[in-house]
């Protein structure tokens, strides 16, 4: 009987074989690091509810695309080691892993039906069902890849903009892109078929928009599902797609990794906190860009000091800019300022005015003149705020100079 009962169990897999994934101890891990939204059912051969459900769940791997979401089964009775570290405590038990709406795998508790089970993968992974089931195919076993080598090898649409502001960097420009040191870099590891790269994409393609032509910050993604990718990920122990990296300018040895929210606004106020720039969710530059404060407080200081001081006071700020200049900040705003109050007492007053004017006007104008016409307006609105009663001192500092 027990013969019997074995065959019966054998032949009774072997004609409802689909489209699922059989894993064991030696791949389960993998298949998860993958970053696919991945369904799991863990299962014992013996169990009678297991065996009932079967028939559902290998229409459900049809249902699906494999690159974009895995329906994968283990039998949790014979891979102990996996039904130990998942705390398996009876069969069938089912786990979403890599769920768009959950960092943690989300147990299946709902009905056992074919429409349940795709409803729940749907929201869970953000891609639809197919209408039908294909046509039946084998079972898949999945060969174990080498340790420290992450998975990419399956390519299909990536979802990406064929025109994009999005750098694309490769082993041929990885040096001149992701190594340059005068930019700090936000890298995306990516895989041609993640659905979580796919659904990141567009907000991706929207912080690449931001800073676009930005001369500090630049906005990358390489493919790992190519064979140059694949080095880099490893290299960088990527284990997992979409992985985001931040290389900035004075630490491209030791490059940070980005746990937060992949959307443009949350991604854009990492890189405020992380790097200092100013740009905001239009691509403009905030009312901050180029302001020193260091520098309004000697414009300050020189319109309160004493008349045969203040040529000294002039100096020290023109030893400041030169320092700053040095360091790579953008002070030359404030050079150019000093030297044209030299000129014209009302030139603060008179610029405020054109500028102003002419940002409200900017949709004509390349973006490098909106920064410059931006870091320009906000020096002088700094430096009149620092002063009170700007004008009418500055004659008398503009007089002796």
């Amino acid at each position: 009987m027990k013969f019997a009962s074995g065959f019966a169990i054998a032949l009774f897999a072997s004609l409802v074989a689909a489209d699922t994934i059989t894993a064991t101890d030696e791949d389960i891990d993998e298949l998860i690091a993958s970053g696919k939204p991945t369904l799991v059912k863990f299962y014992a051969s013996w169990c009678s509810h297991c065996r009932n459900m079967a028939p559902v769940y290998e229409d459900l791997g049809l249902s699906f695309n494999e690159e974009d979401v895995q329906i994968v089964k283990i039998d949790a009775d014979k891979n102990k080691i996996t039904g130990k570290k998942f705390e398996i405590q009876g069969y069938p038990t089912i786990k979403m892993f890599n769920s768009i709406k959950s960092e943690d795998p989300v147990t299946y508790t709902k009905a056992r039906t074919l429409d349940a089970f795709k409803q729940f993968v749907e929201e869970h992974s953000g891609v639809k069902a197919f209408e039908k089931p294909a046509a039946p195919s084998r079972t898949k076993e999945v060969k174990p890849k080498p340790k420290g080598t992450p998975l990419g090898d399956k390519v299909s649409p990536g979802g990406w903009k064929a025109l994009t502001e999005v750098v694309e960097v490769t082993d041929g420009n990885w040096d001149d892109i992701v190594l340059d040191k005068t930019k700090h870099v936000l890298l995306a590891f990516t895989a041609e078929w993640c659905a979580q790269c796919k659904k990141m994409a567009p907000e991706y393609e929207q912080l690449a928009e931001i800073f676009a032509k930005d001369k500090d910050v630049v906005i990358a993604r390489i493919e790992t599902s190519k064979e140059t990718g694949i080095g880099h990920a490893t290299q960088y122990g990527v284990a997992s797609f979409p992985t985001l990296m931040l290389f900035k300018k004075d630490a491209k040895e030791n490059p940070l990794q980005y746990k937060g929210e992949r959307n443009a606004e949350t991604l854009l106020e990492y890189l405020r906190e992380r790097v200092g720039t100013k740009r905001t969710l239009t691509g403009n530059l905030d009312t901050d860009a180029g302001v020193v404060e260091e520098l309004n407080e000697l414009f300050a200081t020189l319109v309160e000091a004493e008349a045969e001081h203040r040529a000294a006071v002039v100096e020290e700020i023109k030893t400041k800019v030169q320092e700053l200049k040095t360091n790579g900040t953008d002070v030359d705003a404030y050079e150019k300022v000093l030297a044209k109050l030299a000129e014209d007492a009302d030139y603060i007053k008179k610029e405020i005015k054109r500028l102003t004017a002419l940002l409200k006007n900017s949709a004509s104008l390349a973006r490098e003149k909106v920064d410059q016409s931006t870091i320009k307006l906000n020096v002088l609105k700094s430096i009149s705020e620092a002063v009170s009663d700007f004008p009418a001192v500055w004659n008398k500092v503009h007089d002796e100079l």
